[in-house]
């Protein structure tokens, strides 16, 4: 009897575990028998739990949008009670959900830098890098196997557009900077806010660590070969940055979100556009300061998580995400022109009534080559071109050079880069269209640094009535 007792009080605890779905192991404590019955003390031991996915890298997609994907994936496949707790190091996010059979579905974020997460990659320390740039050659040397390109839409996926702003405390008085009075002041050479138009007070310049991507891109875009100051401050993060500008009222930093500051105008001789960029900037990319964020498989990784992640990353519902967040679809899309009043009249009269879609070619500077990145760009527009299906008599090619100090070889290089884009869409069965040089004008970017260069040498791509 006492036996039965025993196993009926056992039986209906785990019979309640299961019902509530929970798949805690059981642990009987301590049996005390009496006359009457017999009592079972139990404790819950931990979880069952099943890491899906590791990923790392980008700090500005680990605070942003791996969150909500990651959250909105593991719901997909069926998880409930889905929340965002910190981790253990060295992971940063643990997102969790439990499945039906009880067990904990687990997906592990590490915020860092884009070179760390690729690092962790390659070694396979993780499924997925969050990566604010592409990969550079070294870096697909160091892969297991260097011939499988990494930005190939199977091994890549391009989540969004984000934008890299000029920041200052709120109650600065300053709202304009030109271009070259940034570089000085990231130079070390302008140092009171007086020489700006602001306050008598000194400049305290912050910028983040230089292995990230936000300061490669604003050191390659805004400094090229002009050194920084030893004097500035860096950060880890953006997170970490943005604390210190928001307190210090004598403070100037670069945000990817800049949430409660301020954003200060920044203006380039000759340019059409200035920061802060609207959505049809972000989304073109005429923006200087703009990163393209990716995640990364290793080739060899045959998770099927993996594939799976990133196939739902690329869907509708998470465009939704990265819109609701402020930031730029990466896709080619169709968009009504925000033709400036200082734009070129022929450019004016061309682009009158038309659609701009949003993707551009770029070539880096002093070549006419097309990079893989360039590649995947010309096949996702090209595929898009094909099921508009646009006639040729419709397509329009503005082309757009560096300025070398000379118009006629500006004139030049900017159809042959015209030229170069046509006939990559011709190969990808696409009608070439119309290609019309425009040289050196409107320029995206300093021409006295080589990223600069490359945002001028770019080819548009629009559609008319």
């Amino acid at each position: 009897m006492r036996l039965l007792k025993y196993g009926v009080v056992l039986g209906t605890i785990l019979a309640l575990g299961t019902t509530m779905g929970l798949t805690e192991r059981i642990r009987v404590v301590r049996s005390i028998p009496n006359a009457a019955t017999t009592t079972v003390a139990v404790t819950a031991v931990e979880t069952r739990q099943r890491v899906l996915l590791r990923m790392a890298g980008d700090d500005v997609l680990a605070a942003t949008i791996i969150n909500p994907l990651a959250s909105a994936y593991l719901k997909r496949i069926g998880a409930q009670g889905v929340r965002i707790d910190p981790a253990a190091a060295p992971w940063t996010t643990e997102i969790s959900g439990r499945m039906l059979d009880g067990e904990r579905a687990v997906i592990l974020v590490r915020s860092s830098t884009t070179g760390d997460g690729i690092q962790k990659l390659i070694h396979a320390e993780v499924d997925i890098a969050m990566a604010g740039r592409q990969t550079t050659p070294e870096e697909l040397r160091s892969m297991p196997t260097p011939s499988e390109d990494l930005e190939s839409s199977q091994q890549a996926v391009a989540v969004a557009r984000s934008a890299i702003v000029m920041t200052v405390h709120p109650g600065n008085p300053v709202d304009t900077i030109t271009l070259d009075q940034l570089r000085a002041v990231y130079a070390g050479e302008v140092t009171n806010w007086a020489q700006l138009g602001g306050h008598d007070s000194p400049i305290h310049v912050f910028a983040r660590e230089r292995a990230s991507t936000a300061r490669q891109l604003f050191d390659g875009v805004v400094m090229g070969a002009t050194p920084s100051a030893q004097s500035i401050e860096e950060f880890l993060s953006f997170e970490a940055m943005h604390a210190v500008v928001r307190n210090d009222p004598n403070a100037i930093g670069y945000m990817a979100i800049p949430d409660g500051l301020k954003v200060l105008r920044i203006e380039i001789p000759g340019q059409v556009m200035a920061s802060p960029p609207d959505s049809y900037h972000l989304a073109t990319g005429d923006y200087p300061l703009t990163q393209v964020l990716r995640l990364y498989r290793n080739p060899r990784d045959g998770n099927p998580d993996v594939s799976n992640f990133l196939r739902n990353a690329a869907a509708v519902q998470s465009e939704i995400i990265v819109l609701f967040l402020g930031f730029a679809e990466v896709g080619p899309q169709l968009l009504v022109p925000a033709i400036e009043p200082q734009s070129p009249p022929d450019y004016s009269d061309l682009t009158r009534n038309a659609l701009r879609v949003s993707s551009t070619i770029h070539f880096t500077d002093g070549s006419e080559q097309i990079d893989p990145g360039a590649q995947n760009d010309l096949d996702v527009l090209a595929y898009y071109l094909r099921v508009l299906q646009v006639r040729g008599d419709e397509l329009l090619h503005i082309a757009f050079s560096e300025d070398t100090g000379n118009y006629a070889k500006n004139r030049a290089i900017s159809e042959r880069l015209g030229a170069i884009v046509a006939t990559e869409l011709e190969r990808r069965y696409v009608t070439a269209g119309n290609v019309v040089a425009f040289g050196a004008q409107m320029p995206l970017a300093s021409n006295l640094t080589s990223v600069g260069r490359g945002l001028n040498r770019r080819v548009e791509t629009w559609i008319k009535p």
